[in-house]
């Protein structure tokens, strides 16, 4: 869930500015509802997720221990997150 936040809101926090989180919740919420928006976001993210996982499990990371570590999670967030 974070990396579809990550890739339609970008890296930052949720506003502090009420009207700026609505719009943030709102695109996010309208993404989620939309089975095909969602599908093709999903499905944007699959490649980066393989070759993170693939990595992981060549460390000897058991599959359901991956999306706890820090590495997993900067590795999604620089797939995910365009460098500025």
């Amino acid at each position: 869930m974070v990396a579809l936040r990550w890739q339609t809101l970008g890296p930052d926090r949720l506003s502090a500015q009420p009207e700026r989180a609505a719009e943030q919740c709102r695109r996010m919420i309208d993404l989620i509802w939309d089975p095909g928006a969602a599908e093709r976001a999903i499905v944007k993210l699959l490649p980066a997720f393989t070759q993170i996982m693939a990595a992981e499990e060549a460390a000897g990371v058991p599959p359901g221990e991956m999306v706890r570590n820090r590495r997993f999670a900067e590795a999604v967030r620089s797939a995910v997150v365009p460098a500025s």
